[in-house]
């Protein structure tokens, strides 16, 4: 299901490490409501090829399969999404962007092979001294400053629209003893209202912004042969009562709002598309203490369609309405 939304799977990228032991093909396919209308979409891959098809129609791009089944994965390390680096966050924001805006999975392709070519240059202009082709470098700094621009106004508006439904849903699961507050922290000098600004207005700011920060930075950046600013280094600033709380949140606090930033995810697919998105629970109810489970399933049960994983017979779903299937040796039985 994970991997019908997002066009690849949230564990492991590459194709072939997804075929069962031994298979030369995989295939997938679901019957999905819209807006109560019935689709079908489907995807096949054989020898690194893969056919995509929504309602019989072959899909020419990954891209225009992404953001019809929506989908929200929660995983056990999910819950170190405040305590570990800002690679985390930044996945986790970009996952739910893909299936939300769309473009959006274009933008950061093509800014990641940007960033690709200009770190291959730098390498250059380092290695070899005589280089003179800097006015390549220029060209895909430009064609970089474009598409991160692009993605730091989407990710702004982003955070913007989800901060209140994660402080929100966070008061109720601290028993209204904590305020959690999330922003946009760019590796960028940004202005305050950046986030206010309007569309366009933001995107010509951000990638005015970045084009200076690639000319100061050269010397810096060709030292190490590497781009040090832009999208690829941005993060999410977290805070709870006013302090940070990766740097000073308890274990209980940061999971806690590991847990609101998940299910903001839910609120939001629901308040832009008017439908709830399928919760994936990967496992990750034997990582909750007794009280986290119960506020996490008392705020979602009722709404969202939910498939959970789990190897505890005794499991907390056991008492509730619902149907379940035993794996045994990778096969289901009813």
């Amino acid at each position: 299901m994970a991997y019908l939304s997002l066009g690849n799977s949230f564990r492991q990228q590459k194709e072939e490490n997804l075929l069962g032991w031994g298979s030369e093909y995989f295939y997938l396919e679901a019957e999905v409501t819209v807006q109560n209308e019935p689709h079908n979409i489907s995807m096949g891959y054989s020898k690194k090829r893969r056919l995509w098809r929504k309602n019989g129609i072959v899909c020419s791009k990954k891209s225009e399969m992404a953001g019809f089944l929506h989908t929200v994965v929660f995983v056990p390390d999910d819950l170190l999404l405040i305590k570990k680096g800002p690679e985390l966050r930044r996945l986790f924001l970009d996952r739910e962007m893909v299936q939300l805006i769309s473009g959006y999975y274009n933008h950061l392709n093509d800014y990641r092979k940007a960033l690709a070519q200009r770190n291959n240059l730098l390498k250059q202009i380092a290695f070899d001294k005589n280089f003179t082709e800097t006015a390549l470098l220029e060209v895909w700094e430009e064609s970089l400053a474009e598409t991160g621009a692009q993605i730091m106004q989407k990710r702004a508006e982003t955070i913007k629209k989800m901060a209140p439904i994660a402080a929100s849903i966070h008061y109720t699961l601290s028993s209204g003893e904590e305020k959690l507050k999330i922003g946009y922290d760019s590796s960028v000098a940004l202005p305050e209202n950046f986030a206010e600004m309007k569309p366009e207005e933001a995107k010509q700011t951000a990638k005015t912004n970045l084009l200076m920060v690639y000319q100061s930075k050269r010397t810096q950046e060709t030292a190490r042969g590497i781009t040090l600013y832009g999208p690829h280094r941005d993060d999410l600033f977290i805070s709870v009562n006013g302090v940070n709380l990766r740097n000073f949140g308890s274990q209980g606090q940061q999971r806690t709002a590991a847990l609101a930033l998940k299910l903001s995810e839910v609120e939001l697919v629901y308040n832009l598309k008017g439908d709830y998105p399928v919760l994936l629970l990967d496992d990750v109810l034997s990582e909750l203490d007794s009280g986290r489970r119960e506020a996490l399933l008392g705020l979602i049960f009722d709404k969202a369609q939910i498939f959970i994983t789990t190897t505890d017979q005794n499991n907390p779903m056991s008492s509730k309405e619902g149907r379940c299937f035993q794996v045994q040796n990778g096969s289901i039985l009813k």
